[in-house]
């Protein structure tokens, strides 16, 4: 069936695709992944052979841009993780739909750092 011009997929076609993408993408080396925009102090948008998936983290609850400190933490994040390789652990999906990952390496602000297993 045809979409008419303009339509877009469902909420629910567009998070399985994505998901399945990201399961592909899962298998590919951590330097495949990469932080290429950040939105705010808890939301990326990530990149995985060319496929870019918003994400957000799940151990990090950041203040909105327009609160007290929402700026510095965009920044903060900006500065450990943009336009760098990252590894990660999906552990769900939020309401958006956009995958919640646990990052590993390099570690969130406050995190220990952990021993990676190739």
């Amino acid at each position: 069936m045809q979409r008419p011009p303009g339509s877009r997929r469902p909420i629910a076609t567009r998070a399985a695709i994505a998901l399945l993408l990201l399961a592909g993408c899962a298998t590919a080396p951590p330097t495949e992944w990469t932080v290429v925009r950040v939105r705010d102090g808890d939301s990326v948008i990530i990149e995985c052979a060319g496929l870019r998936v918003p994400a957000r983290f799940a151990d990090l609850d950041a203040p909105e841009l327009g609160e007290p400190g929402g700026p510095e933490a965009k920044r903060l994040v900006e500065e450990i993780f943009l336009g760098k390789p990252i590894r990660f652990r999906q552990v769900a999906i939020d309401r958006y739909n956009r995958p919640l990952i646990h990052v590993l390496d390099p570690p969130l602000p406050g995190q220990r750092p952990r021993r990676l297993k190739d």
